[in-house]
């Protein structure tokens, strides 16, 4: 959770700061909707909060399910065993 907090609050204070000097308004607004919906899709707060079983995309260890992106690339790129082969 304080990696959350500390990645909210530095995209926070960047799009204050692109506000401010750029007086750009979307942003804020863009910040705000993206912002909650990262937090309604976290696997702890659906945990916690939304009262979901521990169960699928939520079980431990989070993430666990997403596809080797690594692995991804290499097949993309033609490079045998992955994007770190080298």
């Amino acid at each position: 959770l304080k990696s959350l907090k500390s990645s909210y609050q530095m995209g926070a204070i960047f799009t204050f700061v692109l506000h401010l000097v750029f007086k750009w308004n979307q942003t804020l607004l863009f910040s705000a909707a993206s912002s909650l919906v990262e937090l309604y899709f976290h696997p702890l707060f659906q945990i916690h909060v939304l009262r979901r079983a521990a169960e699928g995309s939520c079980k431990r260890p989070f993430g666990s399910d997403a596809p080797d992106m690594g692995a991804m690339l290499g097949a993309a790129l033609g490079q045998p065993g992955g994007a770190t082969a080298a």
